[in-house]
């Protein structure tokens, strides 16, 4: 399996499977990222997120399976500038209140641009279930 993912591009050479019984040390951390306004929605209580001039408004819709799914609709100077959703992402149940259901963040990716970027996530359970 090592192979196969390395031999496609998945997976860097030096990548290695383990079950966490010879974990020694965390050798590197990323950076922190330069922190901005960022807005939460619990899965109950709609959220606004405000950079300037842009809204955010965070919500939920229920997608074709019925569950819940994560919605970000974004209006600039009045006007609809974007919506996004992560329809593969949810909790399970709506009273399932562990974690933030969703969460969508300004923060500077490109240091050169004059704008912020908006980063919208999700953490649905497990320990590789992001979005």
């Amino acid at each position: 399996l090592r192979q196969r993912l390395t031999r496609t591009g998945g997976l860097p050479s030096d990548f290695i499977f383990s079950r966490g019984d010879s974990y020694v040390e965390q050798v590197w951390t990323p950076p922190p990222s330069p922190s901005g306004p960022s807005a939460k929605f619990d899965g109950k209580h709609d959220s606004i997120l405000r950079v300037g001039s842009l809204s955010v408004h965070l919500s939920s819709a229920r997608g074709k399976d019925g569950d819940r799914h994560p919605v970000a609709v974004g209006r600039e100077d009045g006007q609809a500038a974007f919506a996004m959703s992560l329809d593969q992402s949810t909790r399970g149940t709506d009273d399932d209140s562990n974690t933030d259901f969703a969460e969508v963040a300004a923060v500077r990716l490109d240091p050169i641009s004059p704008r912020v970027s908006l980063v919208f996530s999700s953490f649905w359970g497990g320990a590789h279930c992001c979005t």
